[in-house]
């Protein structure tokens, strides 16, 4: 019985988890939703064109966050809150390139203040993210997140008629600040008695971090990347759209990958061997049931047409994904995350000289194209030299 109930508490736990991290791309397909039915394509395109700038000076902002942080943390859990708000003020230095980017460029010219404002608040919800997953707050996590969309859907439901790029961002501004100050209540009252340590030399710790986590994510966005500069708003909002859907799956997948992690270091090679190849068929058919799923609501709900080509791209995606997942723990295991790093790079290397042309002819289908081959090169690449560099030290 008590393993029994320790199965359920574990499988609550992981259900919460997956809730609080898939309930913001659901909530964001809910509301480009109600923009693209009530205003259009083109007005949901240009806030995407907004976003992408504010997620990507956001990745800056990430440096000596969750990685770095969550294994400090894990050498004296009792100075938790701490080394948090120590972290906290070592990492706000990085505002100041933040808005230095967001002040002279001239893309934010008529929304400096605006998303200033939002690249603060998001900073703090951040940082917060580190201190839900140590705690395991996620059903917290989860109102928060809820009372966030729902703020967003009320104030567009009661704005539609008159609600224009700058009023929407000012809702998406003000959600925010409601989510931050619902983070602030909660753990406010667990910070009592917190000293001031600013020492800026923190952050130099966290390189061998930061760059495996910028590496994957360019290599995963660049796509996007590209769109923002060679798409029109309205293809670029499509193209959200249905990257949107691709995210959700991508997420899904680490359901399924998560619970063989714990076990990584205890099992021999012939078992991850078969644990992959079960996951590469598995592949197969999870993709070929999340793009029909995809085509059925895209295409009846949002009313958006993409061609065959598309979605067969799209379906080619997944095929290796969740293979190459367990592939790079299984690197880990072997200690050669510099191996994932060098790969990365070599791929966003050729992403970068191919991507422009392939997009710039090709449009959403080379914007497609880029994403699907960057994932089948980088784990064909992972593991061929894994495997030579496993053999050359078993020899």
């Amino acid at each position: 019985m008590n393993s029994i109930h320790k199965l359920l508490i574990r499988l609550k736990v992981i259900s919460l988890y997956g809730l609080s991290q898939s309930i913001t791309p659901l909530g964001y397909l809910l509301i480009s939703y109600f923009i693209i039915k009530f205003k259009s394509i083109a007005f949901w395109g240009s806030y995407v064109e907004v976003l992408i700038w504010v997620n990507l000076i956001l990745l800056l902002l990430s440096f000596g966050n969750k990685a770095y942080l969550l294994k400090e943390i894990s050498k004296t859990p009792a100075k938790l809150y701490q080394l948090w708000f120590s972290n906290f003020l070592n990492r706000s230095i990085l505002l100041i390139p933040s808005f230095l980017i967001i002040i002279f460029t001239s893309f934010f010219n008529d929304k400096i203040l605006l998303t200033c404002l939002w690249i603060v608040l998001l900073f703090i919800t951040q940082s917060c993210q580190v201190l839900i997953l140590y705690l395991k707050d996620f059903k917290y996590s989860l109102f928060v997140e809820i009372i966030f969309n729902s703020l967003i859907l009320l104030f567009v439901f009661l704005k539609i008629d008159t609600l224009d790029l700058l009023g929407f961002l000012s809702i998406v501004v003000f959600s925010n600040l409601a989510k931050v100050l619902l983070f602030i209540l909660y753990y406010y009252k667990k910070m009592k008695g917190l000293t001031f340590r600013f020492s800026p030399s923190e952050l130099k710790r966290n390189i061998p971090y930061f760059i495996p986590l910028t590496l994957g994510t360019v290599r995963v966005k660049i796509d996007t990347y590209f769109a923002n500069t060679l798409f029109s708003v309205s293809d670029l909002g499509k193209y959200q759209i249905l990257i949107s859907f691709i995210s959700i799956g991508h997420i899904t997948t680490t359901y399924f990958v998560n619970p063989y992690l714990k076990v990584f270091f205890r099992v021999s090679d012939s078992i991850i061997k078969r644990i992959k190849r079960q996951f590469f068929v598995f592949g197969v058919f999870y993709g070929l049931a999340f793009v029909i799923a995809t085509y059925f609501i895209i295409t009846n709900v949002y009313l958006i047409q993409f061609t065959l080509a598309n979605y067969i791209t799209v379906f080619t995606f997944f095929i290796p994904l969740l293979f190459q997942m367990i592939l790079v723990n299984q690197i880990y295991k072997y200690n050669q995350q510099n191996l994932v790093s060098y790969v990365a790079l070599f791929v966003i290397f050729l992403q970068l000289i191919i991507g422009y042309f392939l997009i710039q002819e090709q449009g959403i289908q080379g914007a497609l194209i880029l994403k699907a081959s960057s994932q089948w090169l980088i784990t064909l690449l992972l593991w061929f030299w894994f495997r030579k560099v496993k053999n050359n030290k078993l020899a």
